[in-house]
């Protein structure tokens, strides 16, 4: 339902009229304005008192204004530690704490280090000529081919000690540790 200006203002004024009369009506059924007022302070007064520490007996002291307060005890105690507000933080949790095994551990030194060990044998076999009681071993290292026989050294790292026919007895000789490499055959 759509109304026009004319109707419209009339239910404005009315509006306006209705809102004034509730408002006389509230304000002159308050008790008596001033006396009022003083109901108001005279019930509040207990609760005054208790938060300004007086007792509850009803009569305010005239000494209230001699109350003074220790400023000195306001004053932050100077410290050592000083802070800066706009510093990184670290957010993460602490990690959890340590077992009683687990803080041995830690505290007990590394155990040495394992002896050193000769590497793996670069060679690859690739064949056996024996003759006049003479055995000879073709080896490849790499794209190179070697020929050795028993108390050869090769490349002044490995000394051949024995040919069998199943394996290459060599000897490491920066650390004199023996190492057999397999001929493969049945």
């Amino acid at each position: 339902m759509k109304l026009g200006t004319g109707p419209r203002r009339v239910l404005l004024f009315g509006a306006l009229a209705l809102t004034l009369v509730a408002v006389k009506w509230v304000d002159s059924n308050d008790s008596g304005g001033a006396e009022g007022a003083r109901e108001a302070s005279r019930m509040t007064r207990p609760y005054r008192e208790a938060a300004n520490g007086r007792s509850g007996s009803g009569r305010a002291r005239a000494d209230s204004a001699s109350v003074s307060i220790d400023l000195s005890r306001l004053e932050r105690a100077p410290s050592g530690k000083v802070s800066d507000a706009f510093a990184s933080r670290n957010w993460e949790p602490p990690p959890p704490p340590m077992s009683v095994r687990e803080m041995r551990e830690r505290e007990a030194p590394p155990p040495p280090p394992p002896p050193p060990q000769a590497p793996p044998l670069p060679f690859t076999y690739l064949g056996m000529l024996a003759e006049s009681g003479r055995t000879t071993v073709f080896l490849a290292r790499g794209t190179r081919d070697i020929a050795a026989a028993v108390g050869e050294t090769i490349d002044g790292t490995y000394r051949v000690e024995a040919i069998t026919p199943e394996r290459i007895e060599l000897t490491y000789l920066p650390l004199s540790q023996r190492q057999s490499l397999s001929l493969g055959n049945p």
